[in-house]
């Protein structure tokens, strides 16, 4: 998943980051990607016939997208649309430096002004992210996607409209630098899912109903329950003992 990198830069708390420029990130859009699911259920639950079948979705080896581009198209995205900060000011933000290791990182921001060392907003968000995506950042390999291309010559052209996973359409530029919702994974996917149900709820009467913020019951299973005690605004020890022991069943 690419959101933390693209949300902790859109906050200005990313500016650096350990990663070969021209290493392919092999990003995928989260709803071609339940098209392809939706796609081989269909093709091998209507079959019956038992057997594991692998289908590959992603773009490196079709439609690559490097590193500095990604980068550089997600600067071009936050100078139309910033984020906000917590006092409601919009975030500026700097152009993507990247660095080999988090050893010339260090070095570079040891070196010339001390104002320099502003350039890394958080250096433990630096490090965490570094560690956790250095697997992928200087990674060679591509994948094949030929079944899942084969797949999708077998759908009809109704069924390739409504359900693509043609990674090889994707403009990279026009996805990441208009605006497809890199904010909020939560509200993306509520609204997917609104979307499915309109798309094949055909003639069933159907309800959606959209809460705001949820806070911890009212009334049952009893009062200020809520899943996780972290969230719960308890109000006394026999209420969090109420939330521990349901949680525990």
């Amino acid at each position: 998943m690419a959101d933390p990198l693209i949300v902790y830069y859109g906050k200005g708390q990313l500016n650096l980051f350990t990663a070969e420029g021209k290493t392919i990130v092999d990003l995928v859009p989260a709803d071609m990607v339940i098209n392809a699911i939706l796609a081989a259920m269909v093709r091998h639950g209507s079959s019956g016939v038992a057997g594991l079948n692998i289908y590959q979705i992603g773009t490196s080896s079709i439609n690559p997208l490097r590193f500095d581009h990604l980068f550089n198209h997600c600067y071009e995205h936050y100078l139309s649309f910033p984020l906000i900060d917590s006092q409601g000011r919009f975030v500026h933000i700097e152009r993507m430096k990247l660095f080999d290791t988090l050893a010339d990182i260090s070095s570079y921001l040891s070196t010339g002004e001390n104002g320099r060392l502003k350039k890394a907003k958080d250096m433990h968000i630096l490090r965490k992210l570094s560690v956790t995506y250095a697997p992928y950042t200087n990674y060679k390999g591509r994948f094949d996607i030929a079944n899942a291309k084969k797949m999708m010559k077998r759908m009809s052209r109704v069924e390739r409209s409504n359900f693509t996973f043609d990674v090889a359409a994707i403009d990279w530029r026009d996805y990441i630098v208009n605006g497809h919702g890199w904010q909020n994974v939560y509200s993306f996917t509520k609204a997917m899912g609104e979307m499915m149900i309109g798309t094949t709820s055909n003639d069933l009467p159907t309800v959606i109903v959209r809460p705001t913020v949820i806070g911890s019951t009212i009334q049952d299973p009893f009062p200020v329950w809520i899943q996780g005690l972290r969230l719960a605004p308890v109000k006394n020890k026999s209420h969090l003992l109420n939330v521990q022991k349901l949680n525990d069943q």
